[in-house]
This record gives structure tokens, sequence and C-alpha cells, in this order.
């Protein structure tokens, strides 16, 4: 048996060859009642250990410092982004192999100012709500947990269209997708929003209702529950139906950015 949690892996799974009956689809779930626009942050705040006043609008990447995640694109946006949002100041959050590569590529672009390496955190339901937009720079994925979790707490998200993205972010309305390895677009949009204060507040609230209606937790835990029953107890459950199977959440249409 094979689990996947978005249509893209489902679809890539079956291209590969696994059987149809042996494939299972179910989505991450997130918990909206951890993850909540009005966690209150730990102490210090992540603004008072940037030593950044707490007006200052913040766009926040948040993810492994890895290759397959584009911090460096996050990084390229941040700077495109400078002349049209001055004060705007970026964080990453997250540790990985990149970290010495991208202090050398915040260095030598003059950002170390204004884009933080922050390393990592415990105080993830606390540390979203600190944010203005969450910006997903990754070159693959699957369905990303902290684009889940940024949606839940309230956030825009603008993301690029890989993977199972387009499964989460509905162009438009909870965010913006657009097309992998484009800085300039991610930067685009970021500055739309920061721009657009009330744009981005209704965007999140849209966010967060998709996450609690579409991604919630106790579906998730639910089917995964039933697949493992089905393998314990194959003759007491059943084999499941096509018909029976929980599917991944449609993919909106989507306009291209």
């Amino acid at each position: 048996m094979l689990c996947t949690v978005c249509q893209h892996s489902y679809f890539h799974a079956l291209a590969m060859g696994v059987a149809q009956e042996r494939l299972h689809c179910v989505p991450n779930g997130v918990d909206a009642e951890v993850f909540r626009p009005d966690v209150a942050p730990a102490r210090p705040t992540l603004r008072a250990q940037l030593g950044l006043a707490q007006d200052v609008p913040l766009m926040g990447f948040v993810g492994r410092l890895s290759p397959e995640k584009g911090p460096e694109l996050f990084v390229q946006a941040a700077q495109l982004l400078q002349r049209r949002c001055p004060q705007m100041h970026a964080v990453l959050v997250g540790e990985g192999p990149l970290h010495s590569a991208l202090a050398q590529q915040i260095e030598d672009a003059g950002l170390a100012a204004r884009v933080h390496l922050a390393g990592g955190c415990e105080d993830m339901p606390g540390l979203y709500p600190q944010l203005q937009l969450l910006v997903c720079s990754s070159h693959s994925e699957a369905m990303p947990l902290a684009v889940m979790q940024a949606m839940a707490a309230g956030l825009p998200v603008i993301a690029t269209r890989v993977g199972g993205v387009p499964d989460l972010v509905v162009h438009g309305e909870t965010g913006w997708l657009v097309p992998p390895r484009d800085a300039q677009a991610l930067a685009t949009q970021a500055a739309a929003l920061l721009d657009r204060p009330a744009r981005a507040q209704a965007m999140g609230a849209a966010a967060r209702q998709r996450a609690q209606q579409q991604f919630a937790l106790g579906h998730s835990a639910a089917a995964m529950q039933g697949l493992y029953r089905a393998l314990v107890w194959p003759a007491a459950v059943g084999t499941r139906t096509a018909a029976q199977e929980p599917a991944c959440p449609p993919m909106p249409c989507q306009e291209t950015p």
C-alpha cells in the first residue's frame, strides 16, 4: 500500500506504475485550534530578537534551508522588493545545509540590515501571527505543512505553483500562485499585499476558513486510521473501494498569474 498526501503525488505514483487499488490519497491536516491568528507569541518576540520596531512589515519564509525549498529565491525576491517597499524586512525561519550560502548571498546583495536568518523556532503557533505574509518559494513540494499552518493562522500565502501547493492556495482568494523560480513574480505579488493591508487581511481570513473547512487535522487522522485498520484487519474492514477512498481536495481552477 502506498499513501500520498496530494493529487500531484497520487497521479505521479499512478504514472510510475503503482496499481490504483494499492494507492491512497490522504491530505495532510492542520490543527486550526493550535494555529490561530490570535496566538500570543513567546517572549522575546521575533521582532525583538531581530531588533525591529513592532510596526515594521515582515514577510517570512518558514522551512528547511535546503535546495528543494528555494530559500535563495526568497532572498532574491526580498532584494527586488527593496525599492517598492523600503520599510519591509524579510526573515527566514529554519535551519539547513544552505545556511552559510544564504548568509553570503544576503551579504553580497547588501541586504544584511533587511533580510534575517532567524534559525529554528520552538514556538511555531506564536510565529505566524507576527508575519504579514508567508512566501513559499519551493522548487518542488508535496503538501507543505508550513503553508497549511500559516493559512490556519490567518496569513495570505504567496507560493510557487509546484507539487500539491495548488491544492492549498486558491489563487486570488487565499493568496497568489506564481511560476516556479520566478523571483520577480514573488516580489510583485508580495508588494501588492504589503501595499494593500486590507486585501491581505481579507485573504488571510479566507485562508483560515479554507484550512478549517478543507484541511482539518481530524479528517486526516480519521482517514489514516481507516487505512491502518484495513491493513491490520483486512477481513473485518474489507477492501476500500474507489468511492469510499478519502479523496484529496479538488484542485481549484486557477488563473495564470
